[in-house]
């Protein structure tokens, strides 16, 4: 009967063990396709400085690349782990490799920080990957308890260290430093509290109270923008691709940035480090078909065309949306687990661009001079209308 007993009870246990582990699985897929990507607390330091918080406790601008790499060495799941500081991609502060996978005895996603012997000859190895051929294990060191645990729960994963675990000491005062980590993960967003302190309790750094770097995640997308030039008169851009969360980096790669300096070089036709452009046309090309005589084309001739178009009443021009502040956005404040998240959410007053306008149609006339010999499907253009 005991032996019975042994039996089911070993096969309810494995049954248990198979169940947790498929669920450990599918939750690191998932933490696989959320992790990746480029992250940065431009719009955490931006509302510090906006709601005045003590300078004491602002937080520094930090840069975050953790791109997928194929260095089969170290595994199946390696990334190429980038940071800066100050948004300036010169300020590098951190080169890693971190290798990702399931601990079943954990019941967590194991993440395992490689620390590469030579990080000057892998600077930018996620715009240049051929910077990282050849790279093995025994090429970078790692540091015993250091490990980071990641378990799900509800919509996001929460990260930690084994308490205390992860230490070495300084070569400078001689004493222990040990490090503790807290992180979170979401779709859009990862939150890092790295804090060091010695053996007698004093911080060494992180944040005085511990408020993690709230860094969301980068992506591109379209917008248009609209100004008031010199003379009075509004002027448009539109298709704009802006790289949020990007910054100075951003701009210099192709990005339009996201600084009031950025914005005024794109409405104006100019980007940054480069030459000017011409000057930003009002709303969308419209097309017109216009029918011409066989005798008009062979000896040219002069057209009046009259057409109906939508433009912005100057009367009342553009003005800055008043429910969020010209940001296009507001500020949503969610509890996730131990820490609270603040979500930003299109502002449903004016679409989320930002300012508010009133259009009114326009009629106007323009001369059209055919020339002689115009092809079928020739195009006039009238620049500036």
């Amino acid at each position: 009967m005991n032996r019975l007993l042994f039996v089911v009870l070993w096969v309810f246990m494995t049954g248990v063990r198979a169940d947790e582990a498929a669920v450990l699985d599918k939750d690191f897929r998932t933490m696989m396709q959320w992790f990746p990507g480029v992250y940065d607390n431009q719009e955490q330091v931006y509302f510090e400085v906006e709601q005045e918080v003590d300078e004491a406790l602002r937080h520094e601008r930090i840069h975050h690349v953790f791109e997928p790499v194929d260095l089969p060495a170290f595994g199946e799941h390696v990334f190429y782990v980038q940071q800066h500081l100050n948004d300036d991609p010169a300020q590098i502060y951190r080169q890693r490799i971190y290798t990702f996978q399931p601990d079943y005895d954990e019941g967590a996603v194991r993440l395992t920080i490689h620390i590469p012997n030579d990080v000057a000859s892998l600077v930018d190895a996620h715009l240049d990957s051929t910077k990282l051929t050849g790279l093995l294990p025994e090429q970078t060191r790692v540091l015993p308890g250091c490990d980071v645990f990641w378990r799900r729960q509800d919509n996001h994963f929460v990260g930690y260290m084994q308490p205390n675990a992860c230490s070495y000491v300084s070569s400078e005062s001689g004493k222990r430093i040990i490090f503790n980590d807290d992180l979170l993960l979401t779709e859009e967003a990862l939150w890092i509290s790295d804090r060091a302190q010695d053996e007698e309790g004093n911080r060494v750094f992180g944040h005085p109270t511990g408020v993690p770097h709230k860094n969301r995640k980068a992506r591109r997308f379209e917008c248009w923008m609209t100004a008031m030039q010199r003379d009075g008169d509004w002027t448009f851009r539109r298709g704009l691709e802006i790289y949020d969360q990007g910054g100075l980096e951003a701009v210099e790669q192709g990005g339009d940035g996201g600084g009031p300096t950025d914005i005024f070089d794109v409405l104006s036709g100019k980007r940054r480090g480069g030459g000017g452009g011409s000057r930003v046309k009002k709303g969308e090309n419209m097309v017109h078909p216009l029918k011409v005589t066989l005798e008009q084309i062979m000896k040219g001739s002069a057209r009046t065309l009259r057409l109906t178009r939508k433009v912005i009443d100057k009367k009342k021009g553009v003005e800055q949306c008043s429910s969020c502040g010209g940001r296009g956005a507001k500020i949503q404040t969610i509890r996730m687990g131990p820490m609270i998240q603040q979500v930003q959410k299109t502002c449903d007053s004016c679409g989320g661009n930002g300012v508010m306008y009133r259009q009114v149609k326009q009629q106007e006339t323009l001369d059209v001079h055919v020339p002689k010999g115009a092809p079928d499907g020739h195009k006039i253009h009238f620049s500036e209308k």
